[in-house]
């Protein structure tokens, strides 16, 4: 024997209530127009809630999808004109570099005395290579020799060569500690010895009788010179019969790309 519990008989109740009203209004609307009438507008408006909220609910289903759309196509594009865009400073960068090579080519070409160089890209520079020495592209292949001097912007004298490889060379700084270099004063007219500390650091001692000022140029010497820097530190004793002089060369070796090496 089945056993059914309250719940269960409360459900069958209201179901067969629901039956009997709607059997009522079927058997009115048959034949009565008013009521039949009547059954339809209560029978729309009970479910019309639930065909506007479908309608509802499929509609945001269509913006849900058309924004996940529209959102996966702005990405793609904020992906494209990111890649645009490093491309573009990529160009920007060659295109700075090219104009600041290009800018120490014609430097270098327009010396008055028309010298003739090789051209060499610096490899190596401190602290990657030894202090006061740098690396150059250029070697034998290139026609580069020992003793050769490296000249940079044309005009400014920054070492010689001391070591050739195949497509290479080491250049010594000026500035090698224990580095000699003939030099003249260019204001003073005298000659003296320069003579490297390290760091891009020179020095140069001359007699306490020459006047000096900050910032007179230094120069090689010889008819075609090249600048070595200007004073800078001027260290003089009045019981001492010479002052030192203490400057620095007049290139940032950081900035500096190409050099020429003077056949």
């Amino acid at each position: 024997m089945t056993k059914i519990y309250p719940q269960n008989r409360d459900r069958q109740k209201i179901r067969k209530t629901w039956i009997f009203i709607f059997a009522v209004f079927a058997l009115l609307g048959a034949t009565n127009g008013e009521v039949r009438g009547f059954a339809v507008k209560t029978i729309v408006s009970a479910t019309s809630p639930i065909f506007k909220f479908s309608r509802f609910a499929a509609e945001k289903k269509n913006d849900f999808f058309f924004l996940f759309r529209n959102k996966q196509s702005l990405d793609e594009e904020l992906n494209s004109l990111r890649e645009k865009n490093i491309e573009l400073e990529n160009e920007i960068i060659l295109l700075e570099s090219a104009k600041k090579e290009n800018e120490e080519l014609k430097i270098m070409l327009s010396r008055p005395d028309k010298k003739s160089y090789i051209l060499g890209s610096i490899i190596s520079r401190p602290p990657q290579s030894p202090y006061d020495m740098i690396m150059v592209d250029a070697g034998s292949d290139n026609g580069v020799k020992n003793g050769m001097r490296a000249v940079a912007y044309g005009s400014v004298l920054i070492g010689r060569v001391v070591e050739v490889f195949p497509s290479a060379s080491k250049i010594k700084l000026v500035s090698y500690p224990g580095e000699e270099t003939n030099l003249i004063m260019e204001n003073a007219k005298i000659s003296a010895i320069g003579l490297g500390l390290g760091g891009g650091n020179i020095e140069v001692k001359i007699p306490s009788s020459v006047k000096i000022n900050s910032g007179d140029k230094i120069n090689t010497e010889g008819t075609s010179h090249y600048l070595l820097g200007t004073a800078d530190k001027i260290e003089a004793d009045a019981l001492n019969p010479f002052q030192k002089i203490i400057f620095r060369m007049p290139v940032n070796l950081n900035e500096l790309q190409k050099i020429g090496i003077e056949k």
